[in-house]
């Protein structure tokens, strides 16, 4: 039996196994990191929304 190859085999497949375990971490926070990204932009325009209407609102008063 050719014992190297089978060696040079063996660390191909385990590289490629970490390096699938690697990949699905860094999807993972990146997933996270963009689902925080737009919970901040839905709140900040959920702000600029409500301080438009506020404006409205104080606009026609003085009307």
């Amino acid at each position: 039996m050719n014992y190297k190859a089978i060696c040079k085999n063996e660390i191909r497949f385990l590289f490629s196994w970490f390096q699938t375990v690697f990949d699905f971490f860094a999807l993972k926070d990146l997933v996270k990191i963009t689902a925080t990204d737009t919970a901040y932009k839905a709140k900040e325009l959920e702000v600029k929304h409500s301080s438009v209407i506020s404006t409205d609102a104080l606009s026609r008063r003085r009307q």
